[in-house]
């Protein structure tokens, strides 16, 4: 900040903002699961296919959360 005090910021967010600057046609990001869980804690429950309106409702039941929210 102006006060020379570091920021903490999620590097998703970071890639995404970069990514538009530059007028990228696509960003991938790269993690460690499968990719959108049902259920977290199961691994067959991978969502297959999803859209604005289902991200939405899984994050206002609570089922993405936190660092998955910028992915």
């Amino acid at each position: 900040d102006e006060s020379g005090q570091p920021y903490n910021i999620n590097a998703d967010t970071v890639a995404g903002e970069i990514a538009a600057a530059l007028g990228a046609e696509k960003l991938i990001l790269l993690t460690d699961v499968a990719g959108i869980l049902e259920d977290r804690n199961d691994p067959e429950s991978l969502v297959k296919k999803i859209d604005i309106k289902g991200v939405t409702k899984m994050m206002e039941d609570g089922k993405v959360g936190g660092g998955m929210i910028p992915k």
